[in-house]
């Protein structure tokens, strides 16, 4: 049996990019909260307004994209999705 690789989903997808040449890192919650931070202006957000804590917001924004992520939400269904979920505040949808 030699050739026989054994690796989760998200193990073989990262070798499989890093050997067809596709340069990219791996992003946690911590560098995507940072991320969204410095680049809240440019998100266009409708209803954002500015909040009493920018880290409560991101906090429930994160928590809502981890959410739809988990359970496949299409964008279509996201506002629906947003109105069942326990997320602290969803005025973030543009």
């Amino acid at each position: 049996m030699s050739g026989l690789r054994i690796a989760t989903f998200h193990e073989y997808c990262n070798d499989l990019l890093r050997e067809n040449g596709r340069q990219f890192d791996v992003v946690d919650d911590q560098d995507l909260w940072i991320y969204l931070r410095r680049r809240l202006r440019e998100l266009n957000l409708k209803y954002f307004v500015r909040a009493a804590s920018v880290s409560k917001f991101l906090e429930d924004l994160l928590k809502f994209m981890r959410h739809c992520h988990d359970e496949l939400v299409s964008r279509r269904n996201t506002r629906n999705t947003c109105s069942a979920s326990n997320v602290g505040s969803c005025r973030f949808l543009a």
